[in-house]
């Protein structure tokens, strides 16, 4: 008898098939349904993208003035020039938020300022005296003509140009484009006057943006759960490093070969000088084929003008602009992760298919986002398989560890070039007490990555640890102490310890930081560090640097666990940081070493009396 109740593996194949077709059918109508709608709000939703694009790239000096505009050199040379006070008040300053906010864009509405009174009108003039010259450089076209037939025929090389053109066809249509170049000239001007109301319009609301960014940053880190700080903070990184760094170094890269194009042609007398350095300027940021077009332009507009000095611009422009993209750009670029020109191309030839001309302008950003988070992706991955754990109470390579308790977490991050399992004690005590403890090992291939990557191997740790806990604590030693401080002036953690700082009051960040040596071998820290390789050296500074600047924005209790004979760090240099430190819960504990195992079982009771005072 046969079973009509239960369909063949055919049939069910057949009804999902059916199902994924009406799935996707319903998708796409939705999709056409909100597409058709967006358009209605087409204008209002590019004016908020420029807005938050001007934010964006504003927000580094708006916190470089929020967090400490003095820099640290300058702080320690006033120091050691018995100018204490002086050099005290000049630390501990920093301008509000608003005000930081408000004198940018003031700044910027100057430069608008400015380009309207000088740089527009000077760009019109010149357009219409190219209008009016255009007539009398077309009539010299013939005796250019000629003068190359000639140099030509000299060579063995008969041609004749003079049936390319007729003069007097060639007259009219002068008369007329120099007509019509003088009327262009006067209706740009025009357009630009109105055009500054919309640019007026998207200033004031990127300024709006930048003024009530911290509050909803507030806002929204209050309704996330914790464990997804970290998770939130490392997209955010990442599209900062790649978005924000590809965009103002192509903004840089243009300043630096289009001011260079004006005052050379402005030297050599050439009209149009303003706007040929602009366009210039522009086409830079035009990927692939923008910088051979750069390259050529300002030659070409010589070439009618001054035919003598045409050679020796193109050869000038050549030169430079290699040495722009081929030296200066790498160093220029070098804190970006940056975009594949592939994928530059891509997103700029699908962009403008969608969205016209404004795919221009949107189409590398929208990439950037889009790599950015691949990227993240990538790392998170590359991360947790290589710098975490992977099974409970493990202790693998490196000083990977867990160990699961039933209390709150607790990350400890080790020094850069400290033992491997440096940090095993401190975990094994910690756990005995109650406390979970993951031990990491964030400074996968030091010596060719930027302290972002090992603060990103410090973001995933924390997102695992609140997973599973209620409060997340950190230890770090030396330079895992500066990410410690890094993480707990922007995440909310329960508290810190912090053991040999390596932050300095004077801000001398180069050569502080001790590299393995050998045991018959003695070296001092300054000799130590001459070990690491440049580009590392020059990321502890970085890292240095930014945890000098971000002390006094730390809410959460701060233990400073520090030795009294340090090298790294002075001891006058370990009160200055609790002195700077913005949290009000904190202590400084005083040890002779941190080395043997005593020295550690003491550093260790310390911690956990000092975090027991902070468990909920």
């Amino acid at each position: 008898m046969q079973n009509y109740g239960t369909p063949t593996q055919p049939d069910s194949k057949l009804v999902r098939l059916l199902i994924i077709a009406l799935l996707t059918a319903a998708v796409i109508f939705i999709l056409g349904q909100v597409s058709r709608v967006a358009r209605q709000f087409l204008d209002i939703l590019f004016m908020l993208a420029m807005a938050w694009l001007v934010a964006f790239l504003l927000s580094p000096v708006i916190n470089y003035l929020n967090r400490h505009p003095v820099p640290p050199l300058i702080v320690g040379l006033l120091q050691r020039r018995s100018h204490a006070s002086l050099a005290g008040r000049l630390d501990r300053f920093h301008l509000p938020h608003t005000l930081a906010v408000v004198l940018v864009y003031v700044g910027v509405l100057v430069a608008l300022a400015v380009l309207l009174v000088f740089a527009i009108p000077a760009i019109v003039l010149q357009l219409a005296d190219i209008g009016k010259a255009a007539p009398k450089l077309i009539q010299g076209l013939p005796g250019l003509i000629s003068t190359l037939q000639a140099d030509l025929a000299a060579r063995g090389l008969e041609a004749d140009l003079s049936s390319l053109y007729q003069p007097t066809q060639l007259m009219q249509r002068a008369e007329a484009l120099g007509a019509q170049i003088v009327q262009q000239a006067f209706a740009l001007a025009t357009g630009l006057a109105s055009g500054l109301v919309n640019v007026l319009l998207v200033l004031t609301v990127s300024l709006y943006m930048s003024l009530d960014g911290p509050r909803l940053s507030r806002q929204l880190h209050a309704v996330i759960p914790d464990h997804y700080h970290g998770r939130l903070n490392l997209v955010g990184q990442s599209i900062s490093r790649t978005f924000g760094g590809f965009m103002r170094g192509q903004l840089l890269i243009a300043l630096l070969y289009g001011l260079p194009v004006t005052v050379l042609l402005t030297i050599l007398g050439i009209s149009l000088a303003i706007v040929v350095g602009i366009v210039c300027g522009f086409l830079m940021m035009v990927p692939l084929v923008g910088a051979p077009i750069a390259m050529v332009l300002p030659a070409l507009v010589a070439l009618l003008q001054s035919p003598n000095d045409a050679l020796w611009l193109l050869i000038a422009m050549t030169v430079y602009q290699q040495i722009l993209l081929q030296v200066m750009a790498p160093k220029l670029m070098s804190s970006a992760l940056g975009l594949p020109a592939l994928l530059v191309l891509i997103a700029i030839m699908v962009s403008m298919r969608i969205m016209g001309f404004w795919g221009l302008v949107f189409g590398i950003p929208l990439a950037g986002v889009i790599y950015a988070l691949t990227v993240t992706y990538l790392e998170q991955s590359k991360v947790r398989r290589e710098s975490l754990p992977q099974g409970l109470d493990h202790i693998g390579r490196d000083g990977i560890f867990i160990l699961p308790a039933m209390g709150p977490g607790c990350l400890l991050i080790p020094e850069l070039e400290g033992p491997p399992a440096e940090m095993v004690a401190a975990g094994q005590f910690l756990a005995g007490r109650g406390i979970t403890t993951l031990g990491i090992q964030p400074y996968l291939d030091p010596y060719d990555t930027s302290w972002e990557d090992w603060y990103a191997a410090v973001l995933v740790a924390l997102d695992r640890l609140w997973r599973e806990c209620d409060q997340v604590f950190v230890v770090g030693k030396g330079m895992g102490a500066l990410l410690a401080i890094h993480a707990a002036s922007e995440l909310p953690l329960a508290g810190v310890a912090l053991i040999s700082l390596p932050v300095r009051r004077d801000g001398d960040y180069h050569l502080r930081v001790p590299a393995t040596t050998s045991e018959d071998q003695t070296l001092t820290v300054r000799e130590q560090i001459a070990v690491l390789p440049a580009h590392t050296r020059t990321e502890i500074a970085h890292l240095q640097e930014r945890t000098h600047a971000e002390m006094g924005a730390i809410s959460c209790p701060v233990l400073l666990v520090h030795p009294e004979n340090s090298e790294v760090a002075p001891p006058e240099d370990a009160r200055y940081v609790l002195e700077r430190l913005g949290t009000a819960h904190k202590r400084i504990q005083w040890v002779h070493e941190v080395k043997s195992e005593d020295d550690w079982l003491r550093v260790n009771q310390a911690i956990f009396g000092f975090f027991r005072n902070y468990i909920e």
